[in-house]
């Protein structure tokens, strides 16, 4: 059996701009542009560390903060 990696990256990527987008509006209604990518990027990499391990010394998954 082997993972179809493009769908679980498609939905990882998927998931965590959803994520991302409420987390940016969770304390605010108008959050600026810098906010709003910051979020959504961090909760990208959070949902691709939950599928994904990295063995790289360079790159570490590190919790989202809430």
């Amino acid at each position: 059996m082997t993972p179809d990696t493009y769908k679980v990256i498609q939905m990882a990527v998927d998931d965590g701009v959803a994520i991302g987008v409420r987390r940016a509006f969770k304390y605010t209604d108008k959050p600026d542009e810098e906010q709003m990518i910051e979020t959504i990027r961090m909760e990208v990499m959070s949902q691709i560390c939950e599928w994904f391990k990295f063995n790289e010394n360079n790159y570490s998954c590190k919790p989202t903060q809430d």
